[in-house]
């Protein structure tokens, strides 16, 4: 072949593989996603060099200067001649506690919103002067005015990027924002696009997949109203949030290690150094927060994951056909969920088990290496449904865990996860079978968990591991945020920190769960069968220490069911 036959093929193939891009933009997102990747594209090409960031530079240059790195944290500097120091492995305290970590240095204002109003006429839409939300000149970061009564509602600003359908992250968020808003918080949401899309249209989205929320919706690179506490949710979002005219006292919600999402670099870089902004973190999970406080001295509390028994659980129904297929969560568009290590392992496992059904989910993929369900973006209850006909599934995390292998036990089938100090230190079940993250180790746990029982025992195991999720209510979590925020902001020791009862006749568009009273948990039922050692008869091999106990009250209110695709821990 000539070079020119031969750059008319590579140029045919382009465009068909651009087309077929677009086309799948399109379905899943719709033509409003693909004009904001066309709007992101051309910004990177007319903007200044800074304009390829995620972040405006003039959120970066606002930022101000950074706390120093505790004495024996990788990467902090030591005496000339000092030994190395051995980073102690740390535990983290549960929420809400006494003695509890308190933010490093000076910590930054929360103002009151009545004393913030009593200050100034400050009005809707209106920006909140540096020297009013206590700010000195400079930039320093305040001192930490006392609320004037302890049962007075918090107003509680959350700067997120705008959240798109499906998004794990965003799911998360929300369901603490809306558990917020049941206790009789005031929450504000502060949508930050890096390049301007319209704020109509993100409004719009979010208000079709999560319809309970009653927050005001308003864009973050405007002006914000004054608050008692403002959330970062992203390092993106940090940014806007360091910024010394920002009201409120900051806290950041921390769900993944964002560093590791990027290469080394200049990205890398402004997502490390967001933990060094003097924040109060609140993570997803103790890995988390013991990581963060160690090597950036961070002051972090955390929340549990989380289950969503009302919509992932096992189906008892007659019409459910036999579980007999195994499920992997693919997301080629996000590495920490290591899918080519997923199909490498799904490839050998189909050498061993060719007849067994393989269901993949998550996004649509192509060209596979061996035959399979592409089941591609689905509804919640179309994936319990898929969950349900499997006996185990596919689950690989290279940071912070998702929070697929939580609905996996619920729904019954279990999951197979990439052995890691991070995720045992999270997902530490019985039900879950860890292996070393190797095509060949991953395939042999998948045909170990396939071939240990037969069907009665298999639906035996699934009753077992989804009681064994079954006390992990997600209204823990937001329970869990509001103790902090009252210790934190009004010195409400761990007892007292119930919060404003909850709203019998909200003001906003729809009526809130009634609450139920507390469910007992169910004991486990005894499969037969054991693979590996310890834990119950009938368990995959799962050798992780206990984990913390939850912090918060399990069942307190019912939870709502948002629409919208499989949700996963880290902001996608």
């Amino acid at each position: 072949m000539n070079d020119s036959a031969g750059n008319r093929h590579t140029t045919r193939d382009q465009i068909t593989r651009r087309a077929g891009q677009i086309a799948r933009i399109v379905r899943e997102d719709g033509t409003r996603g693909l004009a904001g990747r066309v709007l992101r594209a051309a910004s990177r090409r007319l903007d200044d060099p800074s304009g390829a960031l995620p972040v405006r530079a003039r959120e970066v240059l606002r930022a101000g200067p950074l706390t120093p790195m505790p004495a024996g944290a990788p990467g902090a500097p030591s005496p000339v001649g000092a030994p190395e120091l051995e980073t102690p492995e740390l535990e983290t305290p549960e929420l809400g506690a006494p003695g509890a970590p308190t933010p490093v240095g000076a910590p930054h204002a929360a103002v009151p919103v009545a004393a913030a109003e009593a200050a100034g006429p400050f009005s809707a839409g209106q920006a909140v002067p540096a020297d009013a939300s206590g700010a000195p000149a400079g930039g320093t970061r305040p001192t930490v005015p006392a609320a004037a009564r302890d049962d007075a509602p918090l107003v509680v600003n959350w700067v997120m990027t705008p959240p798109p359908p499906g998004s794990g992250g965003h799911t998360t968020l929300l369901r603490l924002v809306e558990h917020l808003e049941r206790r009789g918080h005031t929450c504000r949401l502060y949508f930050y696009d890096r390049y301007a899309g319209d704020i109509r249209a993100h409004t719009e989205v979010f208000r079709g997949y999560w319809p309970r929320i009653r927050a005001e919706v308003a864009d973050a690179t405007g002006p914000m109203l004054p608050c008692d506490a403002v959330f970062a949710t992203s390092w993106q979002s940090a940014y806007v949030v360091a910024d010394p005219r920002t009201p409120g006292r900051r806290f950041y919600c921390v769900q993944d290690f964002e560093p590791l999402f990027y290469p080394a670099g200049t990205e890398s870089l402004l997502a490390e150094n967001t933990f060094r902004f003097g924040f109060h973190g609140i993570t997803a999970g103790r890995w988390l927060a013991a990581k963060l406080t160690a090597e950036y001295g961070m002051p972090c509390d955390h929340f549990e994951f989380g289950a969503d028994t009302d919509v992932y659980r096992v189906d008892t129904s007659a019409r459910r056909p036999a579980r007999d297929g195994v499920v992997f969560y693919a997301k080629p568009s996000t590495p920490r969920r290591a899918y080519p290590l997923g199909l490498l392992a799904l490839e050998e496992f189909h050498r061993r088990h060719p007849d067994v059904p393989i269901h993949l989910f998550g996004e649509n993929v192509t060209a596979l290496p061996f035959p399979a369900h592409r089941h591609g973006v689905i509804t919640p209850a179309e994936l319990n449904a898929l969950y349900n006909r499997c006996v185990a599934g596919l689950c690989l995390s290279v940071t912070n865990v998702s929070l697929i292998p939580f609905e996996l036990l619920a729904a019954g089938c279990v999951p197979v996860v990439n052995d890691a100090r991070h995720n045992r230190l999270v997902l530490d079940n019985p039900y879950v079978c860890y292996a070393q993250p190797t095509p060949g180790e991953l395939a042999a746990a998948l045909s170990e968990v396939v071939g240990m029982a037969s069907a009665g025992q298999r639906e035996e195991r699934a009753r077992a591991a989804a009681a064994g999720v079954a006390d992990l209510p997600w209204d823990a979590a937001g329970t869990a945020i509001e103790r902090v925020l009252l210790r934190e902001l009004r010195g409400v020791p761990a007892q007292r920190a119930s919060g404003p009862t909850e709203s019998a006749e909200p003001t906003g568009p729809t009526e809130p769960a009634e609450p139920t009273e507390p469910a007992e948990p169910t004991e486990p039922a005894e499969p037969t069968g054991s693979v590996g050692s310890g834990g119950p008869a009938g368990a995959v091999r799962s050798t992780g220490s206990a984990g913390p106990a939850l912090v918060g009250v399990p069942g307190e209110v019912s939870r709502e069911v948002h629409r919208g695709a499989p949700a996963e821990a880290g902001v996608e």
